[in-house]
């Protein structure tokens, strides 16, 4: 970008900054003006963009991340160290789903829209099923399977709680969770009691 210095400026204080320098010839004044105008819009335009795309990412990512914490606080925990099964089966998981979260940052760095990216898989033979609703279905099969193999391979401590890879849970908007009826501060006239 050309003229950083004067990117801050709005358009009238970009004019009077103009004008203000007596010996810039007509002719430069506005091809700085024209310049960082163009410049400002292209950025605004950007913004929205990947502004956008972030809000189509956004229910997708968060539970990823979520769970790319619950699978390194699993790591983290000191029973695992002491089973070397359970580590290799959640060092596993954790790689995949860290990858994962890494492509789909990328990409929405990028700005593509999670239907973009599905497009641009299916070009290469990939299909996403479900439509990608959730990041679940973003893992490939052939990985999906592999780590399900290293859980599968993990013996079962009684009393203790096992982990389930890829589980699929259930995202609840908080919209959506509003249930029931709001208190009413005034008795329905039916509950009134009669004297």
């Amino acid at each position: 970008m050309k003229y950083m210095h004067l990117m801050h400026l709005s358009k009238k204080e970009l004019h009077n900054y103009l004008h203000g320098k007596v010996h810039y010839q007509p002719k430069l004044r506005k091809h700085y003006y024209d310049t960082v105008v163009a410049q400002q819009e292209a950025r605004a335009n950007a913004n929205r963009r990947d502004g956008q795309a972030a809000r189509y990412w956004l229910p997708i990512l968060k539970p990823l991340q979520a769970e790319v914490k619950r699978a390194r606080a699993a790591i983290a925990h000191k029973t695992t160290t002491a089973r070397l099964e359970r580590y290799e089966a959640l060092t596993a998981y954790y790689n995949a789903l860290h990858k994962l979260a890494g492509r789909m940052t990328n990409a929405m760095r990028q700005g593509m829209t999670p239907h973009k990216l599905m497009d641009a898989l299916k070009e290469k033979a990939r299909v996403v099923p479900n439509n990608g609703e959730h990041w679940v279905d973003w893992v490939p099969h052939k990985t999906r399977e592999t780590i399900d193999k290293l859980f599968d391979g993990v013996p079962h401590r009684p009393n203790a709680r096992s982990k389930k890879p890829f589980a699929r849970e259930e995202v609840v908007r908080p919209d959506v969770a509003k249930q029931g009826r709001p208190v009413s501060k005034k008795p329905d006239v039916d509950q009134a009691t009669d004297d």
